[in-house]
Formats: C-alpha cells, structure tokens, sequence
C-alpha cells in the first residue's frame, strides 16, 4: 500500500536538502570487441554490487553509454565497475577513481581483472594479510576459530579472486581478546583446499600459504 500523500509531501520537505544534489554522470565506452549486456557500478567502500543500470539497452562495440554514479562525488569518488558482454564474459575496473562526465573505456585489458585491493576493513577489529603462494587462483578465504565445527562465510568480495603471488589484509572475525587461535582455509579455482589450523595469530601478521599447505578431501 502507498503511503499517504501528505506524508510524501512532509517527507519531501523534510529530507529536501539531502536529495537536492543528484549524482553525476559518466560516460561508459565499450572497446571490448563484444556487446556490453549488463553495467554495475559500486562505491568501493561497498560489499555488493548494484543493480543493472543498461536494463533492455546494450553498449556495441564502438560505442558508449550515459550512467549516472550511485551517490555523488561529494561523497565518493572511487567506484568499482562491472560489464559484461553477451557471452557472459566480466570486464572490471576497481578502485577507479571518477570525475564528472568523464570517460572510462574498457578493454579485453579488463577482462576478469581481480580485484588485488582488500575489502573495506572495519577499524575495531584486527587484521591479517593472506599471501597465496599456492601456484593457484584463489576463489575462497575462510576464517573460523578453531573452537568452531564449521567454517565462517567466504572472505572474498563477490567476483573478486585472488592471484598466485598475490596478497589480501582481511579483518579477524573478532578481537584478540575474545580469540587468537583460528582455522584458515583457500580453495582455488579446481576447488582444492589449502589449509592452516589452530594458528595462534597477532594482528597485522602475514600469513603465506603454499603447496605444502595443501588438504585433501571436504
């Protein structure tokens, strides 16, 4: 149900200078060499993506479209960007720093570029740095405390992997106070698993795993 009118109206009046500045525009052009299907544009500081923003449109190959950002400049100015073509293929650029009406191009340069930066860190709690010595692609990070039977969710950021030589600060679950002993667990793009257990951790320690850290089984 609606609400009603005359609160719509005292809404407005209330809550005008917030939205009396509208967010800016860029220029998206597509040099992939494919049709763009789907464009997603995200603050940086967030966790998930939004919504589609080309709807039934498509950007060809050559050609470009108008989006507009999710918030203003004035309150970000660093996005993470998503296209993808119609093959299902995703072209990223993240961390991206935009001004008004400018024009951001993307390549096959662009295609399924990890996301190297970590995820916004909370303040408050300790932080640890994931180096992947592996050989492999990462697509999972979990943490669990050791006293724990089952793991904690995916660290990583929807879409984002992490490279062989590559390194990733994450926040512990919860702080050096309440627990410093917990379980860690990579699973790379074949779903094999590389395992450390019972590590007794101290904040802004980097944790390296190789080969030799490798788990057979579930």
């Amino acid at each position: 149900m609606k609400k009603l009118v005359f609160c719509a109206v005292l809404a407005g009046l209330t809550f005008a200078p917030v939205f009396a500045q509208k967010a800016e525009q860029v220029r998206i052009k597509n040099s992939t060499g494919y049709s763009i299907y789907y464009l997603r544009i995200s603050e940086t500081s967030s966790d998930s993506w939004g919504n589609d923003l080309l709807g039934s449109a498509t950007i060809s190959n050559g050609s470009t479209f108008t989006a507009r950002l999710p918030v203003p400049l004035s309150v970000a100015n660093r996005f993470d960007i998503q296209v993808e073509d119609e093959d299902g293929d995703k072209y990223y650029k993240w961390n991206f720093q935009v001004s008004a009406n400018m024009e951001i191009e993307f390549t096959m340069a662009d295609l399924n570029r990890s996301r190297n930066a970590s995820p916004a860190l909370d303040p408050n709690l300790p932080t640890i740095t994931i180096k992947n010595n592996t050989g492999y692609e990462i697509w999972y990070v979990k943490i669990s405390q050791t006293a724990s039977d089952t793991w904690g969710p995916d660290r990583l950021r929807e879409d984002q992997v992490l490279p062989n030589g590559s390194s990733i600060m994450l926040n512990l679950p919860y702080a050096l106070n309440v627990t410093n002993r917990y379980d860690f667990r990579l699973t790379d793009s074949d779903g094999d698993h590389y395992e450390k257990r019972d590590v007794r951790v101290s904040a802004n320690m980097t944790l390296e795993f190789t080969m030799s850290d490798y788990r057979s089984g579930n």
